[in-house]
């Protein structure tokens, strides 16, 4: 009897336990106690962050295992609105937090509006006090920090979804449709996989002072300073450990309306350790343009180790068509729309870039290239040098013309490069801070050239000398007389567009503005051949006239002409001269030295035959 009586009363005191324990779940389940809880979170937030902060509502349900905060409101220390958030929402593992784990089904945030200022001195961001409120204030010592390490939770969030995000920082505005990431545990793994979603991002950067490409046509849109970005993708982490990562990234698109990036797709494998990150079957879509890189190895920084960045690639292959990127980079290639495929291998670091085995072609193979280059000194525009070798180059003329009609530029000797047949190249060129140098050998069906071109960018000219011998100049400009010619040549033309539309205004025309200055060492018209000429040609645009001189000791001859338009040069208007003169200085020098030579071997022979 004894026992059960004592049994009735533990069961009756479990009873009124549990009775308390649902009374006392259900109170702060209601209304009033969560009201109550209300000022006093406000009120330890305010005094923690000594600033104005508000809640509207804060919910948790025991029985749900869930926590609501409603309408969260915190200005900065100047009273200006700093952060609003509508909902921030938790689910909470009660049962697992009694394991010391802390698990959490979902978190949701939405409707998060944030205000931030920074001056562009070094004042203290208004958002700086919170960082500073809830940082770790000083060192812990050993013992403590081992004993913390013990005691932390095992810590997984299942499900996390982020809506309706608008941040502005100073020129910067940033605002987010949806983050959503999902942890998913397939049967046939055990490693669980992360799904990770984002909708409608967007970006925008607009500073005061001009673009950088204002007032300058040729150059691109493309400014960090001025962005206006849109993107959305998708991602599979399938591993994620302290030191590892592997993931996939696919449905990939970004936008740029400013500077006119549109990449279409953009899709890889990621795998990321502390030291190092590859990146496998990378695929960017453009438009037109179609990137693929099979691997891509890149050595991450290290302050510590001093390690520092690094990249290589394996094959990097594909098809372009370059008006996809004329708007950022290159407004003249806008009218660019030849497919031209390549392939390359690329390594580099942060300062310098390198491309070997470079192949550029067209599908019908009338443009084929062969290069390898560096570029050096990225990260200053100044000194910055781009070196490519061409070991070798060859297009068909027509197809080099179809290339130059891809180029809002005048167009001259159009008729002439269709007599080349095929231009091949053989050389290199630099590129420096506003200078291209060229320098090679072109060769064509008739003849060969030996070049060096340089292409001013700050006083825009062209200058250069050309070599050449035996080219048969009279089939490129159409005169049948005109035979083979052995020459060198200077030349320097104004391809400043000012310059140039204030001539073409004044006096119309269809020519290029400059001048040449040529040696001919050998020439021939119908039968007769020629010895050092020297020609000399003046073009202003509308009007080029030139000299040919032969001298002569006591008389050289001579003709000028002139023309209006180099694809009528039969109708070259010529003038033959004739000047009569006395031996120059330079003639009569040469003739005493002629005398004393043939005096010296003259006395030569004679001592000789005496001697004899």
């Amino acid at each position: 009897m004894r026992t059960k009586r004592i049994l009735k009363v533990i069961a009756a005191c479990l009873g009124v336990l549990l009775l308390l324990m649902v009374s006392a779940v259900a109170l702060v389940n209601t209304d009033y106690v969560q009201d109550r809880v209300v000022p006093r979170v406000v009120t330890a937030l305010s005094e923690k962050l000594q600033t104005r902060v508000s809640l509207g509502r804060l919910n948790f349900d025991l029985f749900r295992q869930d926590v609501c905060l409603h309408d969260l409101y915190i200005e900065d220390r100047e009273q200006r609105p700093l952060l609003r958030v509508e909902l921030l929402a938790a689910d909470v593992d009660l049962l697992a937090l009694m394991r010391r784990e802390l698990r959490i089904p979902e978190v949701r945030v939405e409707g998060v509006k944030a205000e931030l200022h920074k001056a562009p001195d070094d004042s203290v961001a208004n958002y700086q006090f919170i960082v500073d409120a809830f940082k770790s204030q000083g060192k812990k010592d050993e013992a403590e920090t081992k004993h913390k390490k013990k005691q932390a939770l095992a810590f997984d969030i299942y499900r996390f979804s982020v809506e309706d995000v608008e941040v502005n920082f100073n020129e910067r505005t940033f605002s987010l449709g949806a983050l959503r990431c999902v942890r998913e545990v397939p049967d046939s793994v055990s490693e669980p996989v992360r799904h990770v979603v984002v909708e409608d991002f967007y970006f925008k950067n607009v500073h005061n002072r001009p673009r950088k490409n204002v007032g300058k046509p040729n150059r691109g849109y493309f400014d960090p300073q001025y962005l206006e970005v849109t993107a959305g993708l998708k991602l599979d982490i399938d591993y994620l450990h302290k030191d590892s990562l592997h993931a996939v990234l696919h449905d990939c698109v970004v936008t740029d309306t400013i500077t006119g990036i549109d990449i279409r797709e953009l899709s890889t494998a990621i795998a990321a350790t502390p030291k190092a990150m590859v990146l496998q079957d990378l695929l960017v879509r453009l438009q037109q343009t179609t990137v693929h890189i099979d691997s891509c190895e890149l050595q991450l920084p290290d302050k510590k180790t001093g390690r520092p960045f690094a990249y290589h690639t394996t094959w990097i292959y594909g098809e372009a068509i370059l008006q996809d990127i004329a708007r950022p980079f290159a407004p003249p290639l806008k009218n660019f729309t030849m497919p031209v495929q390549f392939r390359t291998r690329m390594y580099g670091d942060v300062d310098s870039l390198a491309f070997t085995n470079v192949e550029v072609y067209t599908a019908d193979k009338q443009l084929k290239v062969a290069s390898r280059g560096i570029i050096r000194n990225l990260k200053d525009k100044y000194a910055l040098h781009v070196h490519f070798d061409v070991p070798r180059m060859k297009v068909t003329s027509r197809k080099a013309e179809a290339i130059i009609r891809q180029f809002p530029i005048k167009r001259f000797l159009m008729e002439q490069l269709d007599e080349l047949e095929y231009v091949t190249y053989r050389g290199g060129f630099d590129v420096f801070y506003k200078r291209e140098v060229f320098s090679g050998v072109v060769g064509t069906k008739v003849g060969a050239l030996i070049v060096d071109l340089t292409v001013d960018g700050q006083k825009y000219y062209l200058t250069g000398h050309v070599g050449t011998q035996h080219f048969k100049i009279g089939k490129v400009v159409d005169m049948e007389r005109l035979g083979d010619v052995s020459m060198t040549a200077d030349f320097k033309f104004d391809i400043s567009r000012k310059r140039t539309a204030v001539m073409r205004h004044r006096k119309g025309g269809r020519l290029p503005m400059g001048e040449v200055s040529a040696h001919v060492t050998e020439a021939s018209y119908f039968v007769a051949k020629t010895t050092n000429l020297q020609a000399h040609i003046v073009s202003d645009g509308a009007l080029a006239e030139g000299k040919l001189m032969m001298p002569g000791g006591h008389m050289d001859l001579f003709c000028t002409f002139s023309f209006t338009n180099t694809q009528e040069l039969k109708k070259m208007k010529i003038k033959p001269g004739v000047k009569f003169h006395g031996l120059s200085f330079e003639r009569k020098e040469k003739k005493k030295a002629e005398k004393e030579a043939a005096k010296k071997e003259a006395e030569r022979k004679r001592k000789a035959k005496k001697a004899k």
